[in-house]
């Protein structure tokens, strides 16, 4: 147990909605948590990633969203309205990987601002009665 890191604390997730390049509500998931600096012994240990897991909805088995070097990890886009569960493990500088973080989960939020509506063209005539738009 001297070699197996101890488990995240401190996980937490957070939805940003936003719009994309064809005016759909999306959104991100932000899960943050604090460094795993022991082991399950307690003694000091090196990490050098973490594995973030998901399952997009209850039911559903878990995948790997991906890994990070550091304490933080976006997911997404996703559907806005839709749930997602997450957990973080780390892995030692020694391949050993780590317990299982709490788990948390999070609803993708709608943007918090509206887009905007494109405005109406203006239609100009020329003397020569050309409309131009």
């Amino acid at each position: 147990t001297s070699a197996i890191p101890a488990a995240p604390t401190g996980v937490a997730v957070t939805g940003d909605g936003f719009w994309d390049n064809a005016g759909k509500a999306q959104a991100n998931a932000l899960v943050t948590w604090n460094p795993v600096t022991s082991s399950l012994a307690g003694t000091n240990i090196s990490v050098d990633l973490y594995e973030v897991w998901t399952r997009p909805e209850l039911g559903n088995p878990w995948v790997l969203a991906g890994v990070s070097e550091t304490t933080e990890f976006v997911f997404g886009p996703r559907d806005i309205n839709t749930t997602a569960d997450f957990y973080v493990r780390a892995r030692s500088r020694n391949g050993v990987y780590g317990d299982i973080s709490d788990i948390v989960s999070v609803t993708m939020p709608l943007p918090d601002e509206d887009v905007a509506q494109p405005s109406s063209p203006a239609l100009l005539a020329d003397p020569t009665g050309t409309v131009r738009v």
